[in-house]
């Protein structure tokens, strides 16, 4: 009985397949300066997103973004290694993907012209969840980030 229940539901919107956490969740850095931190991106089981470099062209890659105009750009972006697996939608095709709970390390550097005080970064993944059966259409989920950027004088 719980499989025709769960078939009947449908597929889960795209945007629930992934959630998203950052170490440290708070950042602190000067004018100019940089910040590291590990995206943590986990996966509902069943599901997978192509990785960031994916064997095919045609696919959608995994992507770490920040919003156009941002006083902040990401310096340095790591991927972990991708699984290369088949699936039965595709069982000649090889395909490079990510499941279960990844972490992307990052580096952020402010604008040297940001001014000081605290805000709010939109940290933002690009992505397309799969599993064995469908691909869910392409998303953009953001992550809020709290970021100080210090006084260049001041170092508290």
């Amino acid at each position: 009985m719980l499989v025709p229940l769960l078939a009947a539901q449908g597929p889960p919107k795209p945007e629930t397949v992934v959630t998203l956490r950052a170490q440290p969740a708070h950042l602190r850095l000067a004018p100019g300066g940089i910040a590291t931190l590990k995206l943590q991106v986990e996966i509902i089981p069943g599901f997978h997103i192509n990785s960031v470099k994916p064997l095919e062209s045609y696919l959608i890659p995994t992507e770490v973004f920040l919003p156009a105009g941002s006083e902040f750009e990401l310096t340095e972006v790591k991927f972990p290694k991708a699984v290369v697996k088949t699936f039965s939608f595709a069982p000649d095709e090889k395909l490079a993907v990510y499941e279960g709970t990844i972490e992307v390390a990052l580096t952020l550097r402010a604008r040297p012209e940001t001014k000081p005080g605290s805000r709010t970064l939109a940290l933002g993944l690009r992505y397309q969840a799969c599993n064995d059966e469908i691909c869910l259409r392409p998303v953009e989920k953001q992550l809020p980030i709290s970021v100080t950027v210090r006084s260049v004088t001041g170092n508290r």
